[in-house]
């Protein structure tokens, strides 16, 4: 996702179910005020050579940021430039899923500022504890550490009935009868 060559203000992303695919959430340019959250991002274990952060910049400064409650892998850095980029940001109750282990220094929950992420960091995706990732449900099991723990006391990362209800609106209007979370593959 390439997003604000042009200038681009005032954009949210809100519950995505990203897998596979692609090396991040966003490539960030310009712009300001960009609100990343509820999103889970399953990009790689580490297989994919290039940057593989979750936001990547080739910007000095991004304005600002507001990064929080969301899943995903982080491989080698959740982002790049960080944090000479991210002059004004608020990274917040993240799940860190830690990718790719042979990075020197890896990721802890505070590596984005206190807070940024929750703990405990996530070895691999099973740690997270989804609901049924074999069948696309990435909502958080009962038993997950992170369950309701996103700044609004809701589970970070994506809300899978949310999610589907607006896929099956969409599928429907279309005259598709299927209404569930669609995965890209490599």
């Amino acid at each position: 996702i390439r997003l604000g060559a042009n200038f681009l203000d005032y954009l949210t992303i809100t519950n995505n179910l990203i897998i596979g695919g692609i090396r991040g959430l966003g490539d960030l340019k310009n712009g300001g005020l960009w609100t990343v959250t509820h999103n889970t991002v399953l990009n790689g274990q580490g297989s994919d050579p290039g940057p593989n952060a979750l936001v990547s910049t080739q910007e000095t400064v991004v304005p600002e940021l507001i990064f929080k409650d969301n899943i995903g892998h982080v491989v080698c850095t959740a982002f790049n430039n960080y944090p000479a980029a991210y002059a004004i940001h608020t990274i917040l109750n993240n799940v860190w899923i830690d990718a790719d282990s042979g990075c020197s220094g890896g990721v802890n929950v505070n590596t984005y500022g206190t807070g940024s992420g929750l703990s405990p960091i996530a070895a691999n995706d099973a740690a997270v504890q989804f609901t049924n990732a074999g069948t696309g449900d990435y909502s958080l099991a009962p038993g997950s550490p992170y369950k309701n723990a996103a700044s609004d006391g809701a589970d970070p990362g994506v809300n899978m009935v949310t999610l589907n209800a607006a896929l099956g609106a969409q599928q429907s209007a279309r005259g598709i009868v299927t209404g569930k979370a669609i995965t890209t593959g490599k």
